[in-house]
């Protein structure tokens, strides 16, 4: 299973998909704000990173994608996969970070969903 890192600034949200995630067999860590996101990678290495996209600005949201790409790995490594999951998808279309983006879901999401596309990804 996938080592994942979870970014939501709903903690109700953040929390269901840990536990549905978990129960998936997912290591899981969680971060309500792209600060704590950011700290967090400094001592993890997500395979796999979810987030919205408005946290609470979509300017936070495409920061922590630019961070997320910018990111030095150790050679040879590839960077983390990274899922989108926002009710404004529209907003990433005219941006370049949508670049560095693997895949973008529309909330409401279906856990089915989510699951496929982090089992795609991995």
């Amino acid at each position: 299973m996938c080592s994942l890192l979870l970014v939501d600034d709903n903690a109700q949200l953040l929390g269901f998909y840990q536990l549905v995630l978990e129960q998936a067999g997912h290591q899981v860590k969680t971060a309500e704000t792209c600060s704590e996101a950011v700290a967090l990678l400094d001592v993890t290495d997500p395979e796999i990173v979810i987030m919205d996209l408005r946290l609470p600005e979509i300017a936070d949201g495409l920061g922590l994608i630019r961070a997320l790409k910018d990111r030095l790995r150790p050679q040879g490594q590839a960077r983390a996969k990274v899922i989108v999951i926002s009710g404004w998808i529209e907003d990433l279309s005219d941006t370049p970070e949508k670049d560095s983006v693997d895949c973008v879901l529309s909330k409401p999401i279906r856990m089915e969903t989510l699951l496929r596309s982090i089992a795609q990804l991995a």
